[in-house]
């Protein structure tokens, strides 16, 4: 409660506010970050927090979305009063409830565990006795099977905070075109032609949380359960020209993924901005892949006909325990912290067995200093990796850096700036890519993993020009990203004894750099002009060709937001990938959303175009083969959305900075699993 006291000669009255926030800029700096604040325009868009927080000028404005991206293009990494979690959460409140938002442009060395990007901690206003709330959003398809929708309930009073969080995204598209080819040399070629496709896919996670927080101590308890099931079923008709004979083709791939989060959290408060956090969490997953590859020809030929059965089952156990410290110093802040991390698999194929086993230890402290409008802000850390295989026990211990400078020419997030962060880190291999079980991709075309894979590290660069307009509003940014990367594992192939391997193999070195141009623009405050231009270039080496990528990708956003209304138009060129000797093309995509809101209520429908001539393809020496997919029901797609959110009580903030984390490697690849487009 605040009392605002106004006196003069004549009299003397007392005005009683329920809660008084003052502001006289959207933007704060506060050190390592800064307060956003939202404003009238802010909380009128969309329908939830993640809207409302996206329409800030530090982030990507987007409308019925599943993620939170910054306005350089990165994805933003949520935390909710202190506690991590997702954009999906984050859908489940209020705009008013927002009280502010913490961001960091570069994550603090508490949160290195857990992000490379930046970080958005989203502070609610919530106070006092109790609270219920319901959320419930949809999001499903007119023209095919096509889905999301999560439904959410919580109870809070001021002391605890329980919640029932259930979401589902479905896939069930048919019509799906195939046209490919696989050239193994020597005229021996094979075509495939079919539109008698589908793939059916529906992830879904059932998430109860419960949190205590009572005087400096808080604490959190989350379990989740996630179901993943995939199956894509493929039936083609093939083609030899160098026989000059057609059969048949039926080729399936069946996918499940089970898996048990059990997450706890502490955190006790020090005071004086000082703070201590452990976090301890198992992850139980299994994991199953089935394939089924059947072709048949004619009578005269039938010695060629091919029956191919090949099943994976996985088991996994996880263990993650984290720490973490933070305090002021010398005008800025250090924090510190430790990670130790377990995990075991064993798969069965066929009947070979496989057990990989991998610990990893981290170590990292990071210093913040802010001298004359410079950022300095170095971290260090040190990872200790003991890898375990059906060949080899490895041994590595490799170094962690990051650096975070940036200039501003008047105060942060206004007019011109320069900001440069360069990183160096870990990357290792998952399970799945440790086994050498296979999956037939073709006849004579198989799939399988690398027992000799080794970590390796990567060097990544970020520097942004960017001037910012006084109302935080305009931007303008040109971005270069160069990433080098030492001995990585990279998809490869190789042609042994007339059957072609794709396997991830180690390399050299690959060189990666991003050159974008892209900014926002308000000609008048309900009108949002987003465009970008970006330019890509890639090189590597692989034990079969000299690999080199060049393209360009143009795309814009526009927003009109007034009032209870709101429409996005979207358009994006096609994508385009190189990972060894594979390379990877997207459809261009567009999008129109409308929403129109009505006291609790919205409704919506949104219009996508994109999976048009999505394609893989790769060559080698003796070899060369594309995979063309046309996703028809894609082409031109009508989504009606609706949301629904209840609410009654006031409730007290559960707040404080916490690491839980959970560990996803369930033994699965992207050779064994079914894919959706984009």
């Amino acid at each position: 409660m605040a009392q605002v006291q106004e006196k003069d000669t004549v009299n003397e009255k007392v005005i009683q506010l329920n809660e008084v926030i003052v502001k006289g800029v959207k933007y704060i700096p506060k050190g390592d970050h800064t307060l956003l604040f939202l404003s009238k325009k802010n909380r009128n868009f969309g329908t939830n927090a993640l809207d409302a927080v996206s329409s800030l000028g530090l982030f990507r404005t987007t409308l019925n979305e599943t993620e939170l991206t910054s306005f350089d293009h990165k994805q933003v990494f949520v935390l909710i009063n202190g506690i991590p979690s997702t954009a999906l959460d984050l859908r489940t409140f209020k705009a008013d409830e927002v009280k502010n938002v913490e961001y960091y442009p570069i994550p603090p060395a508490q949160y290195m565990a857990l992000t490379s990007g930046p970080v958005a901690n989203i502070v609610m206003k919530k106070k006092h006795n109790k609270l219920y709330t319901a959320y419930i959003n949809t999001s499903n398809a007119v023209t095919t099977g096509f889905g999301t929708n999560q439904a959410n309930f919580t109870y809070a009073d001021s002391l605890n905070q329980v919640k029932v969080n259930y979401f589902t995204d479905y896939r069930n598209v048919g019509n799906i075109s195939l046209d490919s080819y696989y050239d193994y040399g020597k005229g021996n070629m094979t075509l495939y032609r079919g539109d008698d496709n589908r793939y059916k896919g529906n992830y879904q996670y059932v998430q109860t949380t419960y949190q205590r927080f009572q005087s400096r101590h808080l604490f959190n308890a989350n379990l989740k359960y996630i179901w993943n099931p995939r199956k894509q079923s493929f039936a083609s008709e093939i083609e030899m020209p160098e026989i000059q004979q057609k059969g048949t083709n039926a080729d399936k791939l069946e996918s499940h993924s089970r898996t048990l989060v059990a997450d706890l959290f502490y955190n006790y408060s020090l005071g004086k901005r000082r703070s201590l956090a452990v976090n301890v969490v198992n992850t139980f997953s299994k994991s199953s892949s089935d394939h089924f590859l059947q072709q048949e020809f004619p009578e005269d030929i039938s010695g060629m006909n091919s029956h191919i059965d090949e099943n994976i089952k996985n088991r996994t156990y996880s263990f993650l325990t984290n720490v973490a410290y933070s305090a002021p110093l010398l005008g800025g802040s250090f924090s510190a912290g430790a990670k130790y991390e377990y995990l075991h698999l064993r798969q069965q194929y066929l009947t070979d067995t496989y057990l990989t086993t991998s610990h990893t230890g981290t170590l990292y402290t990071g210093v913040y200093w802010k001298v004359r409008g410079i950022t300095l802000y170095p971290t260090l850390g040190l990872y200790q990796n003991k890898q375990i295989t059906e060949s080899d026990t490895y041994n590595s211990t490799l170094p962690y850096f990051r650096l975070y400078s940036d200039w501003w020419g008047k105060k942060a997030w206004k007019g011109f700036s320069v900001q440069l962060t360069t990183q160096i880190k870990m990357q290792r291999p998952t399970s799945g890519q440790l086994t050498t079980s296979a999956t037939h991709i073709d006849r004579n075309f198989i799939a399988m993993g690398n027992p000799n894979l080794k970590p390796y590290w990567e060097w990544n660069n970020n520097l942004l020009l960017a001037y910012f307009s006084p109302n935080n509003d305009n931007q303008i940014v040109l971005q270069y990203t160069p990433k080098y990367r030492y001995h990585p594992f990279v998809p490869t192939l190789s042609v042994d004894n007339n059957t072609v391997y794709s396997r991830p193999q180690k390399i050299s070195h690959s060189f990666d750099n991003g050159l974008n141009l892209f900014g926002s623009w308000y000609p008048v405050s309900w009108l949002e002009f987003s465009p970008y231009v970006e330019y890509y270039y890639s090189t590597l080496d692989t034990p079969s060709q000299d690999v080199r990528l060049s393209y360009f990708r143009t795309g814009c956003t526009i927003t009109i937001s007034r009032n209870s209304w709101a429409l996005t138009l979207a358009a994006n060129s096609p994508t385009k990938e190189v990972s060894g000797d594979l390379t990877m093309r997207g459809s261009a995509q567009f999008a129109t959303t409308f929403q129109y809101k009505y006291k609790d209520w919205a409704f919506g429908a949104k219009w996508n175009y994109s999976a048009h001539n999505d394609y893989v393809e790769g060559k080698c020496k003796g070899f060369s083969y594309k995979e063309n997919k046309d996703w028809k029901p894609l082409h031109s797609m009508v989504r009606l959305t609706a949301t629904w959110s209840f609410s009654k009580g006031k409730a007290r903030r559960h707040q404080r900075k916490s690491l839980n984390n959970e560990y996803t490697d369930d033994g699965l690849t992207n050779d064994n699993t079914p894919k959706m487009a984009n």
